[in-house]
């Protein structure tokens, strides 16, 4: 629901054979978003392994989930915890 109502909601999947088994078309595009008026839904290459789909609202990262990981760090854009 909040996919629907909530523009500003942004979902990230990480999968390395999403594009590859067709998820993007009849598991995402057809099951989120059947009520969006956009023609193309088909993802857009942003990146090396990084598609994004209706104007980044859902960005895939075709990556294993450690090599995500490594490469928000690497970004800064997840905070490294540690145990103290």
């Amino acid at each position: 629901m909040a996919i629907r109502h909530n523009n500003k909601l942004k979902v990230t999947i990480v999968d390395p054979n999403f594009i590859k088994n067709k998820m993007d078309y009849h598991q995402l595009a057809l099951r989120f978003f059947p009520f969006r008026q956009d023609d193309n839904k088909s993802p857009k290459k942003v990146g090396d392994q990084l598609y994004s789909y209706f104007d980044g609202a859902f960005t895939v990262h075709t990556v294993k989930f450690q090599e995500f990981l490594e490469s928000q760090l690497i970004a800064g854009s997840v905070p490294l915890v540690t145990n103290r």
